[in-house]
């Protein structure tokens, strides 16, 4: 009986971890989201800073993002970012939107899969 205890806290510790890993991940990658929903698709020189603002804000979140989410999916974001912002440098604002874009299906396929979920739990 003791075991039984022993294995439905232990249960119960796992999901309530889950359930909150999920959580805060749903909350970076929302913040990462609106970042880079609010950038303007115009190359100017102040839209250059924002968008080299919201790839340091993407950095430091994915610290913490790199802890669960996959290495590949974080490097193909980066990867996003720097063609963002080359795109910017070159005024090229056909790329901007086309990149602009693909990143905010990365992030929002990112968080459908790792967020909170019935599959993330089971």
């Amino acid at each position: 009986m003791k075991a039984f205890i022993r294995a439905c806290a232990v249960m119960a510790i796992l999901i309530f971890t889950v359930i909150l890993n999920s959580f805060a991940i749903d909350g970076s990658i929302d913040k990462i989201y609106e970042n880079i929903h609010s950038l303007p698709e115009k190359a100017t020189e102040d839209s250059i800073t924002l968008f080299d603002k919201a790839y340091e804000d993407f950095l430091s979140r994915g610290k913490f993002l790199s802890l669960t989410v996959s290495h590949s999916e974080l490097a193909e974001i980066d990867k996003d970012f720097a063609e963002l912002l080359g795109a910017a440098k070159a005024k090229d604002e056909d790329a901007i939107i086309i990149t602009k874009s693909r990143l905010e299906k990365s992030l929002f396929r990112l968080k459908r899969l790792y967020g909170l979920n019935f599959e993330s739990i089971f």
